[in-house]
């Protein structure tokens, strides 16, 4: 399933019939519920590599303000070819071995995050390119058009039972949106079982849907 932002928002109104919400309103409940369902769930539709190149003798790289989380980062070294593994260290830790002067310099071999900021040491001698494994924050829906459709598959029969709860919620109808919220509940709970099964070796037999 792939609905569109409209898409989304015309089966949320079959269901709240009410007529009485703006299609404004109906994304800034999307956003509640795209929210609710990346915070504690690192979906593979955001996940992504990227790479970003150093600049000669500076030991800050600018990175992705939408990057969520880092999993792995390694410089992709030409001569030879290798990628070698850059070591988190912490702000505390990354000042007091003292890799901030810029008279350390050389091949980087230690990371720190301050922000969308990340500080190399020793300090990069030459453009080096970094790349990173990381899953980002997907963009809202009210700040796009109403033809794109949900950043993540297989979440939007969810995001529709999502908003009707926020819609009834708003209305003070606490038996209706209690309801709509318990399916969108077990709708997620769905897809997240489904992103499981897209990885054949971390299922366990039975599981479902990878098996012939």
């Amino acid at each position: 399933m792939a609905l569109t932002v409209a898409n989304m928002i015309t089966e949320a109104e079959k269901i709240y019939v009410r007529g009485d919400v703006s299609d404004a309103t109906w994304q800034k409940y999307l956003d509640f519920g795209l929210e609710n369902a990346i915070r504690d769930f690192n979906w593979h539709d955001l996940q992504a590599q990227q790479t970003y190149n150093t600049v000669a003798n500076t030991e800050t790289l600018s990175i992705s303000s939408s990057i969520r989380s880092l999993f792995s980062v390694r410089l992709n070294l030409t001569s030879p070819v290798r990628r070698p593994k850059l070591v988190y260290m912490t702000p505390e830790a990354f000042d007091e071995e003292g890799y901030q002067g810029t008279d350390h310099k050389g091949v980087p071999l230690h990371y720190t995050l301050w922000g969308s900021v990340m500080y190399l040491g020793p300090v990069p001698d030459a453009v080096y390119v970094v790349r990173s494994l990381e899953t980002r924050w997907p963009s809202t829906f009210a700040s796009q058009a109403t033809s794109i459709s949900s950043p993540v598959a297989r979440i939007e029969e969810y995001l529709i039972h999502y908003v009707v709860f926020w819609a009834f919620q708003a209305k003070s109808q606490a038996d209706l949106s209690e309801k709509h919220l318990a399916i969108a509940r077990q709708l997620l709970l769905h897809a997240r079982r489904a992103e499981t099964n897209r990885i054949t070796d971390a299922a366990t037999p039975g599981a479902g849907a990878y098996e012939v």
